[in-house]
């Protein structure tokens, strides 16, 4: 798979009133793309990984070339991570 944009979102504002959390959710989104099966074992490493995340949302398109197999993997997560 190939990396073609990875931006970090920035933090949401703290409700008023609300107590601090121990830990802060990071947002990023990411778009991929290559093979169907290069998707689907990023999706393989993100569930056994070792880091903690919450997928928020995701978008699987077919490439653009219409002679190659490939495909476009957008990704919204949130790691959890110090504030």
């Amino acid at each position: 798979m190939s990396l073609a944009d990875l931006r970090q979102n920035p933090p949401a504002p703290p409700a008023k009133g609300a107590v601090k959390p121990i830990f802060a959710d990071v947002g990023y989104n990411l778009v991929l793309s290559g093979s169907f099966a290069q998707a689907v074992a990023y999706f393989s490493e993100l569930e056994n990984g070792t880091r903690l995340y919450h997928l928020r949302n995701f978008n699987l398109q077919r490439g653009h070339e219409a002679n190659q197999s490939s495909v476009t993997l957008s990704l919204n997560f949130e790691l959890l991570g110090w504030p």
